[in-house]
């Protein structure tokens, strides 16, 4: 080996070598965002839920299984189902309405301060001066 091969890889003894990330560096990860954002019961019952089909044995599971899809066959889900619909459009009406009113407020707001200065003039000094 060349005296510039062994310089090289003396330098690179001395930095950190990058880590593997792991399944369960992963799910602390992503648990702990999911605490960041609001979303962790969300998470946890979806864990919960899949714990309990991983812990049932494979019969009850596929006694789950087809007794979800005849319901689901029969409109016995159509509730769930339908809340999975309004829940986000009622969030995703909220929020088109709180830029609708904040835009209206933004314009009333110019407007009334256009209207002051057309009826005061522009010499009205502030009132938070010390």
């Amino acid at each position: 080996m060349g005296e510039k091969n062994k310089k090289i890889l003396k330098q690179n003894a001395n930095k950190p070598q990058p880590k593997e990330i792991e399944f369960w560096h992963m799910a602390r990860d992503v648990l702990v965002a999911s605490m960041n954002k609001g979303q962790f019961p969300l998470a946890m019952a979806g864990i919960i839920f899949l714990l309990m089909i991983f812990k049932m044995p494979g019969a009850d599971v596929s006694k789950l299984v087809f007794k979800i899809f005849g319901n689901l066959e029969n409109g016995a889900f159509l509730g769930y189902i339908l809340s999975g619909i309004a829940i986000p459009g009622w969030f995703i009406h909220a929020r088109v309405q709180r830029r609708v009113i904040n835009d209206e407020m933004k314009r009333v707001s110019e407007e009334r301060n256009t209207a002051q200065k057309l009826s005061a003039g522009p010499d009205i000094k502030s009132s938070n001066k010390l």
